[in-house]
């Protein structure tokens, strides 16, 4: 069932996060997300996410209200993530982009530490041929990769937390 969902999408122009593109004049879907784009959600329930800081907003309406009435911000929780835990979410998010992320932001945006943490599950990924390296660019795989990225995603939760006993 999975594959002949992936083969529709495909086929429909969608990615697995929506069809989005940097260009798109309509706010994209979850492009915001995906990208690591610093992003405000307005309205009770809303996720708000700055860096490495998520914020999920009140659900319940009355208590949102009377939070504002208050003066209060209607803040339900909120998650620190680690420089880490940041890194292995950005690898999982853009494995599910066509173009995938390179090795370079990796390096850049989380330093060579932890891209070392998780080039370890990256060399894993590539020894099940579910990803590949294509110049510097790490992308799933045609066959294999893209048609199965919610179990490719559930094996990168699942190895960091084994590997590096961290929470995604």
């Amino acid at each position: 069932m999975n594959l002949l969902c992936q083969k529709w999408m495909e086929r429909q122009g969608y990615e697995q996060n929506g069809s989005f593109s940097e260009n798109s004049q309509f706010f994209p879907y979850r492009y915001d997300w995906v990208m690591g784009k610093p992003y405000l959600g307005l309205g009770s329930g809303a996720v708000s996410h700055f860096g490495g800081v998520r914020f999920v907003k009140l659900g319940n309406l009355s208590l949102y209200f009377s939070s504002l009435e208050r003066n209060i911000m209607p803040i339900w929780n909120f998650r620190v993530f680690s420089n880490l835990e940041q890194a292995y979410r950005t690898l999982l998010l853009r494995l599910q982009t066509k173009a995938g992320i390179t090795t370079k932001e990796l390096k850049d945006r989380f330093g060579a530490g932890n891209y070392n943490a998780i080039n370890l599950t990256i060399n894993k990924l590539k020894d099940y041929e579910l990803i590949i390296d294509n110049g510097g660019v790490v992308r799933l795989t045609d066959s294999y990769g893209r048609y199965f990225v919610e179990d490719i995603c559930d094996l990168i939760m699942d190895e960091s937390r084994r590997i590096l006993g961290i929470r995604i």
